[in-house]
């Protein structure tokens, strides 16, 4: 692009290497029109750089996301869940806890717990959200020996929300399933029996 421009002012003026008003035999300058152009050479080094960066940035980003991927990767990997995995032991007693007092769960109710359960096995899995204080709480004695809890909320947004706490980090579960199920089960379980 330089060298066309160059060309073109010697066409015009008739003189190799010189502009209007200078004496004959003085070099060019490098500004043209007001604006000094960079030598080929800078010009290609500082592309070179911008391309360095770039790359470097790039690598970077591939890196995050491979750890990203890799972190997701481990922690569902370590993740039991409540239905799909390991606890598949059912409640023999319970007892519901809410703001109101708490009562013990009669043998129908803890067999219709134990019925929605089976019946609702897929979905569940790891806690995404932090869920909100929950407004019912079952608390059952496994055949195995062990405690769990079934929280149910009220707060907007969680309504078809339940969450399981199992007896160890690993069973701890989270599913959404219709709401009008959830608050079937939810008001088939606080009637005292």
């Amino acid at each position: 692009m330089q060298e066309r421009r160059r060309a073109m002012l010697r066409a015009a003026h008739g003189r190799p290497g010189s502009r209007p008003g200078r004496p004959e035999g003085r070099l060019q300058s490098p500004a043209v029109d007001g604006y000094i152009r960079p030598e080929a050479g800078v010009r290609e080094q500082q592309l070179s750089d911008s391309l360095a960066i770039q790359e470097s940035e790039m690598v970077k980003l591939r890196i995050r996301d491979s750890l990203a991927y890799f972190l997701m990767a481990l922690s569902l990997a370590g993740c039991s869940s409540l239905m799909d995995g390991g606890d598949h032991s059912l409640a023999v007693s319970g007892e519901v806890r809410s703001g109101g007092g708490s009562h013990a769960l009669s043998q129908r109710q803890v067999a219709l717990l134990n019925s929605w359960l089976g019946e609702h096995r897929s979905g569940w899995g790891m806690v995404l959200a932090t869920p909100p204080v929950p407004d019912l709480v079952v608390v059952v004695k496994r055949e195995d020996g062990k405690s769990a809890s079934l929280d149910f909320y009220l707060q907007e947004g969680w309504k078809s929300a339940l969450t399981y706490f199992g007896s160890g980090n690993k069973e701890i579960s989270q599913a959404s399933f219709p709401a009008a199920e959830v608050l079937a089960l939810k008001a088939d379980l606080m009637a005292p029996q």
